[in-house]
């Protein structure tokens, strides 16, 4: 996962979601941006609904804003879906 923070203090937002995620057992990266950075997470196979939610629940308890609804500056996790279509998946059409 990805976890993408453009706006003003947000290097110190993914420091703490870092520090956080080692307490967890949780091994990440942090990569500067031209605005902001990126927090990258290595989880083992764990769905990605379950990993959002962990995130953006441990985000918001400890006072770091998530982008989406009426937030407009905050942290975007990625992938923001939960399943991908396989590369070429063609529908079966059904000839009548």
């Amino acid at each position: 996962m990805a976890i993408d923070a453009d706006y003003e203090d947000s290097l110190a937002d993914l420091l703490k979601l870092r520090f956080h995620f080692r307490q967890d057992g949780v091994e990440s990266a942090l990569e500067n941006s031209h605005r902001g950075g990126h927090l990258w997470i290595f989880l083992a196979s764990a769905p990605s609904a379950d990993c959002r939610i962990y995130v953006c629940a441990l985000a918001l308890r400890l006072g770091i804003p998530v982008k989406g609804g009426r937030q407009r500056e905050g942290i975007e996790v990625f992938p923001k879906h939960d399943v991908l279509k396989p590369a070429g998946m063609v529908m079966p059409s059904v000839d009548r």
